[in-house]
C-alpha cells in the first residue's frame, strides 16, 4: 500500500517509521505553503492520503477532485480552529480527533483516535544514564513543555514549594550580551533549559520522580479546570518511557489509561499538590505505576497500531 502523508515536524518522523513499519510506502508531501497540486500525479498513485494537522487548511477543491480516500487526523482543539475542521469535514472520508468531545465525533466519519509512542525516538537505556545526567535531570516534580499561554505561568507558580524543574521554550525571561555572547535570563528559578527531545527527553522523564501536566485550556469554556483537548503527545510520551505521570483530567484519558494504575489525575491545583506529597512519599507506588503505564502504551499505544486501526476503519466502509 502506498501512503500519501501531508504532517510535519516530529509527527512527520513517528508517522513515517508507523507506516513502514507496517509494510506500506510513503509519499511525503510538503506543508509549507506549496499547493498540493503540484503532486497531483503523486497524490492520484497513492491509496490514501493522510493529513495531520489542527490548523493547517487544504486545498478543499483538489482533495474532492481525488478519487483515492482522505483521511485527516486533527490534533488541536476544535473549537479552536473550526472553520479548518468544517473544511476538512466536507473534503475528507474520515476525520480522527486526538480529543474526545462528544459534540464533534459521530463514530461515522468523525472518531477518537488519540497520539501514539514512537519507542525507538523518545527513550533511553537506564543502565547507561551518567552521573551527569543524574546531577542534571533529577528532582522531584519535572514539567517540560512551552509557555503558551498565561495559565502555565499560574501552573508552575503552584510548584514553588517543590523540587522542580522546568524544560521548554518561550518561557519569559530576557536576553543579554556579555563578552560578545548571547545568554537568557529566565525569570523563573525553576526554569533549567530550552526544548528536550529524544534520549534527553527521555532522561528527564525518567529522572524526575513526578512528571507533571496541564493540557492547552479550552478557551471556549474558561471556567472549567480541565480542558476538552485529549491526550497529547507528551502524555504517551511521558508513559511509553516508564515515567510516572500526574496530569489534569482531560476527555479520553480514562478511556485509554486507569487512574492509579497507570498514571495519576488531578481536577485542581490543590489536588495536585496533595498527589504530588502522597506520591513523593510513596515512591515505590510511583515506580510501579510508571512500569505499568511503559507496558501498556507498548501493548496498545504504538503509532503503528494506529496506523493499522486507519486502514481497518477505511476498509470497513
Amino acid at each position: 500500500m502506498k501512503i500519501a502523508l501531508f504532517s510535519e515536524g516530529q509527527a512527520s518522523i513517528w508517522l513515517n517509521n508507523a507506516i513502514k513499519k507496517c509494510g506500506h510506502e510513503v509519499v511525503n508531501i510538503s506543508w509549507n505553503g506549496e499547493s498540493p497540486r503540484l503532486y497531483e500525479h503523486l497524490l492520484d498513485s497513492c491509496d490514501f492520503i493522510l493529513c495531520m494537522g489542527g490548523q493547517f487548511h487544504i486545498d478543499g477543491e483538489l482533495f474532492s477532485q481525488l478519487k483515492i480516500p482522505k483521511v485527516y487526523w486533527f490534533c488541536d482543539t476544535v473549537k479552536r480552529h473550526l472553520g479548518v475542521f468544517k473544511e476538512v469535514c466536507e473534503a475528507c472520508d474520515i476525520v480522527l480527533l486526538s480529543q474526545k468531545d462528544s459534540s464533534f465525533i459521530d463514530n461515522k466519519k468523525t472518531f477518537f483516535l488519540p497520539p501514539g509512542y514512537d519507542p525507538e525516538y523518545t527513550w533511553c537505556d537506564a543502565k547507561k544514564i551518567s552521573k551527569q545526567d543524574i546531577d542534571k535531570y533529577s528532582c522531584d516534580v519535572s514539567f517540560i513543555g512551552t509557555y503558551n499561554h498565561p495559565r502555565r505561568l499560574d501552573f508552575v507558580g503552584h510548584l514553588e514549594e517543590f523540587s522542580t524543574h522546568i524544560w521548554g521554550n518561550n518561557w519569559p525571561g530576557r536576553v543579554y550580551e556579555q563578552n560578545g555572547q548571547r545568554y537568557f535570563y529566565p525569570y523563573n528559578k525553576q526554569w533549567r533549559g530550552f526544548a528536550i527531545y529524544g534520549e534527553e527527553y527521555a532522561k528527564a522523564i525518567l529522572l524526575a520522580k513526578i512528571n507533571v501536566d496541564l493540557h492547552y485550556p479550552d478557551d471556549c469554556e474558561p471556567e472549567k479546570f480541565s480542558c476538552v483537548a485529549g491526550p497529547s503527545f507528551k502524555t504517551m510520551e511521558i508513559l511509553g518511557v516508564g515515567g510516572f505521570l500526574l496530569t489534569d483530567n482531560v476527555q479520553g484519558i480514562s478511556d485509554l489509561f486507569r487512574d492509579g494504575e497507570h498514571l495519576a489525575v488531578y481536577d485542581s491545583y490543590e489536588d495536585m499538590k496533595s498527589k504530588i506529597r502522597y506520591y513523593l512519599d510513596n515512591r515505590e507506588r510511583a515506580i510501579e505505576i510508571g512500569i505499568n503505564a511503559r507496558k501498556e502504551v507498548l501493548a496498545k499505544h504504538l503509532w503503528e497500531y494506529r496506523i493499522k486501526w486507519i486502514g481497518e476503519c477505511l476498509n470497513a466502509k
